[in-house]
């Protein structure tokens, strides 16, 4: 539509046979609150206001003080299933609440993410989430953070006072090793791909303290860790020599008879490897996997798995931004924590008895 055919407020007015004003209260929430408009009317000026293909004009509406409802979305440059899912989740909450997002993907030089907020922020942005971890290392992005004008929301963030949530997942270990002792399994092992990364660091500590608490204890041998580099240009790894080598070290040497992958992929190919022993799953080995991706539910057998809850993710990021709304204050503490769910299925399902 060319600008000159756009539709404006006066057009659906004279539609209506209502005032400019009216129609500006309806659509826009502009004017005076004393202006009275029925709630059939109402009905009847979005209704026109649709049929005619009505846009506001954002820039103007910004450049009279209005909200944008713009949230910008930042998140790591090769977003992976369970990011994607984040995102997804995210449009429609936010679509629920009258906001919209912009996203913008950065690689691994978090000093991407200053061009990117400023561009954002002339943008009209009203507040951020970043869905990549930060490091406490980078204290000029950290400054740069704690100055912005608008509200910022940070995922697995380290910086004391800069608002941040997060998921459990040593909640989702524990969840899912109460689960196979439930089912019989007694020797279970975990695949870690790296100990040097956070998010492993904490499933390793619910292994440990989950294993703990039961009835075998931890075994430093049921601990297998690939230490995978991770780069911008990490290539996919050698799946047949590594699950190779973690059957041959859990399975073989010391009798793990459960494994919790660090992703369904790895789950997927430690199946195979199992299988291509002779091994039967679940009933030999159960397979855990972690992100509950399409491929944990489409493999045979169907595996069990950790989600991370990314619809809770998406609630509590507007949550933050309606409480920013309604109160006008921001809590700089705000650390919010998010129980992963974990969705069982045919790979840890009751082994056999051996009566």
């Amino acid at each position: 539509m060319k600008i000159a055919d756009r539709v404006r407020l006066v057009d659906i007015a004279a539609e209506v046979n209502v005032s400019r004003a009216a129609v500006g209260r309806v659509l826009l929430g502009s004017g005076s609150t004393n202006i009275g408009v029925s709630e059939e009317k109402a009905r009847l000026i979005k209704t026109v206001a649709g049929r005619m293909g009505y846009q506001p004009n954002r820039i103007a509406q910004q450049l009279r003080g209005a909200r944008s409802k713009f949230i910008g979305i930042l998140s790591q440059s090769t977003p992976s299933q369970v990011l994607q899912e984040r995102l997804n989740c995210l449009d429609v909450e936010t679509d629920k609440h009258g906001y919209r997002i912009i996203i913008g993907h950065i690689a691994q030089d978090e000093n991407n993410l200053i061009p990117y907020m400023n561009d954002f922020i002339s943008r009209g942005c009203e507040g951020f989430v970043l869905l990549k971890q930060l490091t406490e290392t980078d204290e000029k992005i950290h400054i740069f953070l704690r100055n912005l004008p608008v509200p910022v929301l940070c995922f697995e963030n380290t910086f004391p006072d800069i608002p941040s949530f997060s998921i459990d997942r040593a909640d989702g270990i524990r969840q899912a090793i109460n689960h196979l002792v439930v089912k019989n399994y007694r020797r279970i092992g975990i695949v870690l791909s790296t100990r040097k990364i956070s998010t492993m660091i904490q499933r390793l500590q619910g292994y440990e303290s989950a294993m703990a608490e039961g009835i075998t204890g931890v075994a430093e041998e049921l601990i297998y860790s690939a230490e995978l580099q991770y780069t911008p240009k990490t290539e996919a790894p050698e799946w047949k020599e590594l699950t190779k080598q973690v059957v041959n070290q859990l399975v073989l040497n010391h009798k793990a008879d459960a494994i919790i992958a660090p992703n369904d992929a790895w789950a997927c190919h430690l199946i195979r490897e199992l299988q291509s022993r002779g091994l039967s799953v679940p009933h030999d080995v159960g397979v855990v996997g972690f992100d509950n991706s399409q491929a944990a539910m489409l493999f045979s057998p169907s595996i069990t798995s950790i989600d991370q809850n990314s619809r809770e993710v998406a609630c509590q990021v507007m949550n933050f931004f309606s409480n920013l709304v309604r109160e006008e204050h921001l809590n700089k503490n705000m650390r919010s924590i998010i129980k992963p769910q974990l969705i069982i299925r045919e790979s840890t399902s009751k082994k056999e008895s051996n009566n």
